[in-house]
Parts: structure tokens; C-alpha cells; sequence
């Protein structure tokens, strides 16, 4: 199971959720058949932790994948099994990954309170799961705005001292906090800023996060798109139309080769916005991004 986990958030990474959510589901439900065969017995907790691995990345592959009511049903059903198997860190992860679904689609507020409960189960939670869930927090109320600026750096700061502490070694992490590292963090101060209204820091996390990303981890192509497009959205809140177009399309190269609707529906926000400023180089974007995506898809798992 952990070698089966591992290759669907490899292949996540490099080609993006939409192709694999039929995969996890067929998995989840062998698994739900295993489960119902052996309940009872001395492996159910065992079971529970298996259901709750499953659901979990059933669940960001529906957000990745845009669809955010498969997301919650599943994300739900991990904080579940999560909560049976005695595990709050994997139960406050799947309350995040709720969150974040939230706030993908416009609600805020609701992201906000789910965020903090997050925040609140992690307390026996490994490093890299509290400092994920801070970063839950911090982005919610960034969408309120600057006034929100000293809530979202405060869940920003918790979440650096959470990392700093996985950073310094003791007992693994678990397996769903490998893509926790300073890559993930940076973007995710870069993604606050940009909502905050603040475009120069936000440029400067985006641009550190670029940086770390394809010095240690150039497979998580699915990521630099989504970083580009952000760094692009940077610069045109900063009225910087020439750096919009540089890094927009090398966003909109990436994006036409993986199957992320959620990337490709934050490039056409990209494209949208820059349509309002100057319409030709918006379709430029966009003629970019219907290059040709990769439709062989991934291969088989096994």
C-alpha cells in the first residue's frame, strides 16, 4: 500500500489529479471490500489508517481535479477513518485539505473555521502536518484582505517554527507530509501576499519557491505551473505587463502538457486578468495553453 500511495503522488506531481481520481477510487473500493471482510478483527485499526491514506489522496486528487463534492465526501470519510485509527495529525490534514477546497471555491469564510479546527487536532500532529495546517490558516483570512495581514502572518510563523522543528530530525514524517518542505512553504507565503494585496512580497516568495523547486524537485511540473501563473498574477498586480507575459508563458507552456483542471482553471483567471489590461497579449496566453496535453496518460499502477 505505501509503495501504491507513493506512485500515485509521484505521478500527481508530474501530470496533475484529473487521469488518476478513477484510479484512487477503484483502489478505495478494494480497499472498502478488503475492509468489510476482515472487520471485527485485530487489523481494523490497521484498516482504518489504509481507508484513511486512501480517502485523504482520493480527496486532493478531487480538488486537483476541480471536483470539490467527490472532495469533501472523501475528505470526510479520511477524518472519519483517521479519528477510528487514533491518528488527529492525519485527521487534522484531511480538515485542511477541506479547507483549502473551500477557499478554491469562493467560501472563505467557511475555509477559515476549518482551518482553525485543523490547527486545534494538530497539536499531536508531526511537524510537517502543524505547519501544513498553519498554512491552512494563514491562507483563509488572506483572502479577507490587508486588514487580515497580522492573523495570516501569525499562522505564517507557526507554520515556519512547526517545519523548523521537522527540519531538525526526530521521528519520521509521514508519508502524505513528503511534499512539505520549503518549496511548499514559501509558495504558500507567496499565495497569502498575493491575496493580502501585497504583489512585491508575493513576487519575492513565488520567485524563491521557483528557485527551490527546480534545483531539488523538477518533477512536480504540475507545482511550477501553478507557481508561474502565480508569480505572472505578482506582476500584473504590480502593472509590469512585460514580466506578466514571461512568466505567464512559461505557465501556459506547462499547462498545456498536464491534466490539472485546477492549474488550468487558475491560468484562465490569469488570462482573464490580463484581458482587462490589454487583450492581445490575452489571447497570446491562451493560444499557449491549448498547445497539445499529454493524453497517454501516466501508465498503469502496479
Amino acid at each position: 500500500m505505501t509503495a501504491l500511495l507513493d506512485r500515485l503522488y509521484r505521478i500527481d506531481a508530474e501530470f496533475g489529479g484529473d487521469e488518476l481520481c478513477g484510479l484512487a477510487a477503484g483502489y478505495l473500493q478494494e480497499a472498502a471490500r478488503v475492509f468489510s471482510r476482515t472487520g471485527g478483527s485485530a487489523g481494523t485499526a490497521r484498516m482504518h489508517q489504509v481507508m484513511a491514506g486512501l480517502t485523504q489522496i482520493a480527496g486532493w486528487l478531487s480538488i486537483d481535479a476541480n471536483r470539490h463534492a467527490d472532495a469533501r465526501r472523501y475528505l470526510s470519510a479520511a477524518i472519519y477513518a483517521a479519528h477510528e485509527a487514533g491518528d488527529l495529525g492525519l485527521a487534522a490534514h484531511a480538515m485542511g485539505y477541506l479547507s483549502l477546497s473551500a477557499l478554491y471555491q469562493g467560501n472563505h469564510r467557511e475555509a477559515f473555521p476549518l482551518a482553525e479546527t485543523a490547527v486545534g487536532l494538530s497539536g499531536p500532529a508531526s511537524p510537517a502536518a502543524r505547519a501544513i495546517v498553519h498554512t491552512r490558516a494563514a491562507r483563509a483570512p488572506a483572502r479577507e484582505g490587508h486588514s487580515a495581514l497580522g492573523a495570516c502572518q501569525r499562522h505564517l510563523d507557526l507554520a515556519w517554527a512547526a517545519f523548523t522543528d521537522s527540519a531538525s530530525g526526530g521521528a519520521p514524517e509521514p508519508r502524505w507530509c513528503g511534499y512539505v518542505d520549503r518549496v511548499e512553504l514559501a509558495a504558500q507565503r507567496g499565495a497569502c501576499f498575493l491575496d493580502l494585496g501585497m504583489p512585491a512580497q508575493a513576487a519575492t516568495a513565488v520567485s524563491e519557491a521557483i528557485g527551490l523547486l527546480t534545483g531539488s524537485a523538477p518533477h512536480r511540473v504540475r507545482d511550477l505551473a501553478h507557481y508561474k501563473t502565480r508569480l505572472a498574477l505578482a506582476h500584473l498586480a504590480a502593472g509590469d505587463l512585460d514580466a506578466v507575459m514571461a512568466a505567464g508563458t512559461e505557465a501556459g507552456t506547462i499547462v498545456s502538457r498536464i491534466t490539472s483542471s485546477r492549474i488550468r482553471e487558475r491560468f484562465a483567471e490569469l488570462t482573464a486578468a490580463v484581458g482587462t489590461r490589454d487583450p492581445r497579449r490575452a489571447r497570446e496566453l491562451a493560444t499557449v495553453a491549448r498547445g497539445t496535453r499529454l493524453t497517454s496518460g501516466p501508465g498503469p499502477l502496479s
